[in-house]
């Protein structure tokens, strides 16, 4: 039995519902068809590291950032807030990337988790345990 696609390089199990959406019960918004060229610059730049990121198993991005987390929680440094600096920084990017096909309630989400996780990053970084 052919397998069906459900998005770029994934195939859907020949055990789910083939009436079921793979991405939720959500229409996805579908980004505008002009960019700007700094946005083009930006993506240009991040073919590369995604490519990479998209040849890994798929747990081993959540587990890293979940090392990341607890590490820069847990860890009594300034060490601490250097984790979770990083953290920030690949959250922000994965958010600056996906910005035009999320919707607002989405980024303000998404934004506000950044925004802790930056104040952490500070609250460590400046000798607080």
């Amino acid at each position: 039995m052919p397998r069906t696609s459900t998005g770029p390089g994934r195939a859907s199990s020949p055990r789910k519902n083939s009436g079921s959406r793979p991405l939720g019960p959500r229409p996805q918004r579908v980004p505008a068809a002009t960019k700007s060229p700094a946005r083009i610059k930006f993506e240009r730049i991040s073919l590369r590291p995604l490519t990479v990121i998209h040849r890994l198993p798929r747990l081993i991005v959540p587990i890293v950032m979940g090392a990341l987390l607890l590490t820069g929680l847990l860890l009594p440094s300034s060490w601490a807030g250097l984790l979770l600096v990083a953290l920030a920084a690949i959250l922000g990017w994965f958010v600056a990337l996906s910005w035009p096909a999320i919707v607002p309630s989405a980024r303000a989400l998404r934004v506000v988790v950044i925004i802790v996780i930056a104040a952490a990053a500070v609250w460590r970084l400046t000798g607080h345990q």
